[in-house]
């Protein structure tokens, strides 16, 4: 039996070429071959016209807009996406442009693919990270988590909450169909629209610790604009407590639940 094919898609600016070729650089260290896709350049669009981009639902339970650069970072991503579920491989990678990739990254990535039961998509990169170059206190690491796999020094989780980022995830094919369709339409950020993909019933996990970091080069997609102030607090709370509940019944879908240290 052959082992399962993983491809390596990154979205990046025309703008940008500078770090498109920091990636490569990275790219060409171990090895991997990166397929880029030409990301959405937000400040062009006029967002009354971008037809995925549910205003009228952002404006009713939200003040403000997502920002230009949100909606562009939004499209770029399903870009992305799409050109996963239309691949040949049988697991895909999408990286944003900034990525900086860590030691054991193809090798961590070969195993995990192996043992793919269980999640349809992982974030390779967290917040909550317990070595690599940024530190976190003890209280921010996971406290109820289902340990999917474990590899290479590194786990794959699905803990209750998610990391705020979509800087690199991996998505097998058939997920990324599904999540292709899941976001055809969004009123949030592209991070808060894919971490609450289990209201379509897909699994999220994300690896501890992670196999990327962000790097600080500013984005020419940039997200000033976002403000996440509900415009009725009562409707708000009823929507984050049925989300919240729905993750957690995915969640609880696992004969396995471990608690960690």
């Amino acid at each position: 039996m052959s082992a399962p094919k993983i491809g390596y898609f990154c979205i990046n600016l025309a703008s940008r070429p500078d770090r498109r070729e920091v990636l490569e650089e990275q790219a060409a260290k171990i090895g991997i071959d990166i397929v880029f896709i030409e990301a959405v350049l937000g400040k062009e669009l006029d967002l009354e016209k971008v037809e995925q981009y549910d205003r009228a639902t952002r404006l009713r339970r939200y003040h403000g807009d997502l920002s230009h650069g949100q909606v562009g970072c939004a499209l770029s991503h399903q870009k992305g996406i799409q050109a996963i579920a239309d691949s040949d491989f049988d697991f895909g990678v999408l990286l944003e442009d900034d990525s900086i990739l860590y030691d054991g990254f193809v090798e961590f990535l070969n195993a995990a693919v192996v043992e793919s039961t269980g999640w349809d998509a992982i974030q390779l990169h967290n917040h909550f990270e317990i070595d690599g170059p940024h530190r976190f206190p003890d209280e921010y690491h996971r406290k109820l988590v289902k340990k999917l796999v474990e590899t290479g020094g590194r786990r794959i989780i699905f803990p209750t909450q998610l990391s705020m980022n979509a800087n690199s995830i991996l998505y097998t094919r058939e997920a990324a169909e599904k999540f292709a369709r899941w976001f055809d339409r969004f009123d949030r950020a592209a991070d808060y629209h894919i971490r609450e993909c289990h209201m379509a019933g897909l699994v999220l996990a994300e690896i501890q610790p992670g196999l990327t970091w962000q790097s600080d080069a500013e984005s020419d997609n940039l997200f000033l604009a976002e403000h996440e102030k509900p415009r009725n607090m009562v409707s708000y709370v009823v929507r984050r407590l049925h989300i919240r509940v729905r993750r957690f019944l995915l969640f609880l879908r696992s004969p396995s639940i471990i608690r960690s240290q």
